[in-house]
């Protein structure tokens, strides 16, 4: 009777732990959201001992600003071929003081007349964070839904972009920073005319450009300040 105890006992035993190691019911996956699917996986990693932390990335060179800078705005104006690729015409306006579009003459100076090289860095750096090897893939030139637009496309073809950048030098180092605070896109109208419309931050295409501005400070390098005004004399006016 000892022994079929012990047997019985045992046998019980086993029954038991088999339970606990039953495995669990298999989750259905396919009903899960993208990010409910990301969760799961990133548990599964941290489970295992997978690492799922991005490399680190080296920082990018800093550049000093010149001894004579003053920090400033700068409105720049691209226009995109019919490739969705940038032109080679770019109109760069420097304001001093606060930005205002419709300030006088002497507050705005035009930087073609004096800095064509700092004109040639800020267009190579939006040419090439802008640049996409597709040519059948190109965002609309309509606003409305383009944030629901997914993939890697070039600009809209033949449209007219207008970008206010601020340059700055920081105190720590002495080094330049730039952000790019508004883009615009020329929208035409029922009349035909064509008027800057502010793109919101979410639009793709603004944020396509804005993240030039990480690599933005190289241009300006050696950026010139304008030529001083001289105001002309009473003798000179008057003749």
């Amino acid at each position: 009777m000892k022994t079929n105890t012990a047997t019985a006992t045992k046998s019980s035993s086993n029954s038991s732990s088999g339970k606990q190691k039953a495995k669990p019911a298999l989750q259905d996956v396919s009903k899960l959201t993208p990010i409910q699917k990301a969760q799961l996986a990133k548990a599964a990693n941290k489970k295992a001992g997978v690492s799922t932390s991005k490399p680190k990335r080296n920082p990018l060179p800093q550049f000093k600003a010149p001894a004579d800078f003053k920090p400033h705005f700068l409105e720049v104006t691209v226009r995109t071929e019919a490739d969705g690729l940038l032109a080679t015409s770019i109109r760069a306006i420097r304001f001093q003081g606060r930005y205002d579009p419709d300030a006088e003459d002497k507050k705005k100076s035009d930087m073609s007349a004096y800095d064509m090289t700092t004109m040639i860095g800020i267009q190579a750096r939006l040419a090439g964070l802008t640049f996409k090897p597709t040519n059948d893939r190109k965002y609309p030139v309509e606003l409305k839904n383009r944030s629901a637009v997914k993939g890697s496309m070039r600009l809209p073809a033949s449209t007219t972009f207008k970008l206010l950048l601020r340059i700055n030098r920081r105190k720590a180092d002495e080094t330049l920073s730039v952000a790019i605070k508004t883009v615009w896109q020329g929208v035409k109208n029922k009349a035909g005319r064509v008027s800057g419309v502010e793109l919101e931050k979410t639009d793709p295409i603004c944020r396509m450009f804005r993240r030039a501005a990480r690599f933005m400070p190289a241009a300006f390098k050696n950026v010139q300040a304008p030529p001083a005004r001289r105001r002309k004399k009473a003798d000179e006016i008057e003749e």
